[in-house]
């Protein structure tokens, strides 16, 4: 679960980690439900890893989702080691390990279940990371992945041109912003079988201004002109003051088995 994979400065890990707690703590925590529901039905794992896992919190709720009075072992490994520390912290229960997803330092077969969730969309080496999470999953286990499709973004108001132009040069500052929508073929890509896709709309009502501002930083990182981006961000800002505020987006919850 990360905010932009590209980061690593220690200073902003902190100002990160805030944003990845609130956001749980609010529209995530449904998704996160979601996509426990959806991949893991009768789903009795004994060892379980957690891709990107961050804050740790997406472990604890696929612990409680799970149906099962066979106590699993709960792994979780991620690239900061400032969020893995804290997630140490956070949930003693479980075993976490900083390092790099895409040479995980665990041994081949070792785990029931893998996922990945909110993460691929935002790293340059998104196969590399999933061919790792097959090595590691034992024959018949499961792999499951959760991500949105930002390309699928609807937001209301606004000037539709302007906001046309600025969300889809968001989701192409994104390593793939339509990681969403690749995740069956890429899942059969690799061998996997018995591969279920679900997905569901995002429904915000509630204008996030940081959020907003933080595409408007995305875009102009990446080239969009910083006028017209500011006079997005002003008019959006204006507007979701007094207008009816509408945004979605699209996310997909893919799985397949070894």
């Amino acid at each position: 679960m990360v905010l932009d994979a590209r980061n690593h400065d220690p200073a902003q890990e902190a100002a990160a980690e805030q944003v990845l707690l609130a956001r749980f703590d609010t529209y995530y925590l449904d998704i996160i439900h979601w996509f426990f529901q959806t991949t893991l039905p009768d789903s009795t794992p004994s060892k379980i890893l957690d891709v990107g896992c961050g804050t740790g919190h997406l472990l604890e709720a696929c612990d409680r989702s799970l149906n099962t009075t066979i106590a699993p072992s709960f792994y979780g490994i991620d690239l900061s080691q400032y969020l893995i520390e804290n997630a140490r912290k956070r949930f003693p229960i479980y075993q976490f390990e900083a390092g790099d997803a895409t040479r995980m330092p665990y041994p081949d077969e070792t785990f029931d279940l893998v996922y990945v969730a909110a993460v691929l969309a935002h790293v340059p080496s998104a196969i590399d990371i999933l061919k790792e999470m097959v090595r590691v999953t034992k024959v018949g286990g499961k792999i499951a992945v959760l991500d949105q499709d930002f390309e699928t973004a609807v937001l209301y108001p606004g000037d539709k041109q302007l906001t046309r132009s600025v969300l889809n040069a968001a989701a192409d500052y994104w390593s793939d912003g339509w990681m969403g929508r690749k995740l069956p073929s890429i899942l059969k890509s690799l061998g996997l079988t018995d591969i279920t896709v679900d997905a569901r709309v995002r429904v915000d009502r509630h204008f996030d201004k940081p959020f907003f501002e933080r595409i408007r930083n995305w875009v102009v990182e990446s080239g969009f002109p910083s006028d017209q981006a500011d006079q997005w961000f002003v008019e959006l800002c204006q507007q979701a003051s007094v207008d009816e505020f509408l945004f979605t987006r699209n996310w997909y919850a893919v799985a397949g088995i070894k």
